[in-house]
């Protein structure tokens, strides 16, 4: 599914975000990423959607070799990826509704086929009552939820969730993650990036940690420590 090979990762300012690092993440799985700032989480998040190229080595997703994409094919690679960031990127002057509804306009989907998934994914995170209401009416985890709903809305095959639990509380936290199974167990890949101790301890998920760029434990049923 997805395959880093000896990746290694330097901007142009110098800092070598990623050194020589290679894992595989096979269909399905659920996979945290963890690691304090500054470890290499992000980089290894748009190396995925190709937002940055490797400086070395290569990277697959379903066999197909991603490092050097032309836009064109860099556009059809992200149909197949949901993106839900720890700085949200909902629009303020668009309704939740219109907000989730965006990824599949830009798709070209028909206005009834948009109306019927939307209305599903709202559903399915648990706010189906909160459609036409705008972003800065909701709670934490409700906007939480409202980031995930446009991340999946495409159904993609691979979800990306950037810290997505990082300011609520533990009760929250908890519910944010198991919507997350719940994708998951719908068939979609999970990666979760997070500092999230509890949690990670808690679901005994593969366990893959970055630090200084390196992989220094990756590992099934894993511990945060």
């Amino acid at each position: 599914m997805i395959k880093f090979e000896k990746i290694s990762k330097r901007y142009k300012e110098g800092t070598l975000a990623l050194d020589n690092i290679s894992f595989f993440i096979n269909k399905g799985e659920f996979v945290f990423l963890i690691g304090p700032s500054g470890a290499g989480k992000t980089t290894v998040f748009r190396l995925l959607l190709a937002e940055v190229k490797p400086t070395k080595g290569k990277i697959f997703i379903n066999g197909e070799d991603i490092s050097h994409l032309s836009k064109k094919n860099i556009s059809l690679l992200r149909r197949q990826i949901g993106a839900a960031f720890q700085d949200f990127k909902l629009l303020f002057d668009r309704t939740v509704f219109e907000n989730v509804s965006l990824t599949l306009e830009i798709l070209g989907k028909k206005k009834e086929e948009i109306k019927q998934r939307v209305e599903e994914v709202l559903f399915l995170v648990g706010l189906k009552d909160k459609g036409n209401v705008f972003p800065v009416q909701l709670s934490g985890g409700e906007f939480q939820r409202a980031v995930i709903a446009r991340a999946i809305a495409s159904q993609p095959k691979i979800l990306f969730a950037d810290e997505p639990t990082g300011n609520l509380d533990p009760k929250t936290s908890l519910q944010i993650v198991d919507l997350l199974k719940q994708i998951n167990k719908g068939g979609t890949t999970v990666i979760m990036a997070t500092h999230n101790i509890e949690i990670v301890d808690l679901l005994k998920q593969r366990v893959i940690h970055l630090d200084k760029g390196k992989i220094i434990k990756d590992q099934q049923k894993g511990k945060y420590k």
